[in-house]
């Protein structure tokens, strides 16, 4: 008899990344007006963006960077690709789901603020 063929090769498992961009390894929002502040702060259950499959199976990988508004209460006012991935499904699938996020708000002088956030989101292949 012959021998079975070979199981093929399983293909490169996608990721994401977010940079962190505070010290402490956290997201956080770093451009607010004023002084005395404390940064927004993602919250734990923020799901991350999914990597598109047609994507993943296309080889796209890139950093997409997505602008953030976050409102005074927390969520996510607004969502801007400000640099493109150069994938479009990429870029769309992190401005979606960022959009979504909520935080822990800036905070000035004892009060929530409203915040900017330039988060920048790697899809790779493994």
């Amino acid at each position: 008899p012959a021998p079975a063929p070979a199981p093929a090769p399983e293909p490169p498992k996608p990721v994401w990344q977010a940079g962190p961009l505070l010290g402490d390894g956290t997201v956080g929002a770093a451009r607010l007006l004023g002084s005395q502040l404390r940064p927004a702060k993602s919250d734990k259950g923020n799901i991350p963006p999914p990597y598109p499959l047609l994507s993943a199976e296309l080889g796209e990988q890139g950093t997409v960077v997505v602008e953030l508004f976050i409102a005074p209460d927390g969520h996510v006012a607004n969502a801007v690709v400000t640099r493109t991935s150069g994938y479009p499904r990429l870029d769309h699938a992190a401005q979606t789901a960022l959009v979504r996020w909520h935080f822990a708000p800036a905070v000035q002088n004892g009060e929530p603020v409203p915040s900017r956030l330039l988060l920048p989101v790697r899809f790779r292949l493994h």
